[in-house]
């Protein structure tokens, strides 16, 4: 039933805005063609430790102490995925917001979403910060809580083995008071020392 009322409230809104809803839709299909790369990791935070300024011995020997504290201790870890999206084509590509899911080494890690309107004009290059935030202990998955700490083992420059990122990116646009799923952007990337 809610299905069939959101599919009569979108053709109303549909009906009312015609023209300006194809633009948005044709802007955010836009997205879709951007070329993505990483711009940086940034503001990386484990366990109130703050590693975006780099390591040190003190920071080292916190987050040594963070890392091996006991079974149920809350250990969390925020970041920012700062991303390049460079608009190759010539119209103007905009959402008015995004969610987002990300897979570290194949193991899904992290979900998140910005309300923020986005957008990249033709032939330029934005930066989207994804914002992720995760307690490791909550995971459920041994190995996603290892797959997160060496990727920030990759960020602050101590990691031994890269991590594959992939990052499933939806974008939406809004109609009305409704927000539309658009088609989900795939992004890959690597991270680490052997990622150049």
């Amino acid at each position: 039933m809610k299905r069939y009322t959101a599919i009569i409230l979108l053709a109303a809104a549909f009906t009312f805005s015609g023209c300006g809803i194809t633009r948005q839709i044709t802007d955010a299909r836009a997205l879709a063609r951007c070329e993505y790369s990483l711009h940086s990791i940034s503001d990386l935070n484990i366990s109130g430790i703050d590693l975006s300024g780099g390591m040190n011995l003190l920071k080292a020997a916190m987050l040594g102490e963070a890392l091996s504290s006991p079974d149920g201790e809350p250990l969390p870890i925020s970041f920012n995925i700062n991303l390049n999206v460079h608009n190759l084509g010539e119209r103007t590509a905009a959402i008015d917001s995004v969610s987002y899911t990300v897979f570290i080494d194949s193991m899904e890690c992290a979900a998140g979403g910005s309300r923020e309107p986005f957008s990249v004009d033709g032939g330029d290059t934005e930066v989207l910060p994804l914002r992720l935030t995760a307690d490791l202990t909550l995971l459920g998955d041994n190995r996603a809580a290892e797959a997160v700490k060496r990727l920030a083992m990759n960020v602050i420059g101590r990691g031994k083995t890269p991590s594959e990122l992939k990052i499933k990116m939806k974008p939406y646009i809004t109609v009305g008071q409704i927000s539309v799923p658009c088609a989900t952007v795939p992004i890959n990337f690597t991270v680490g020392r052997d990622a150049e």
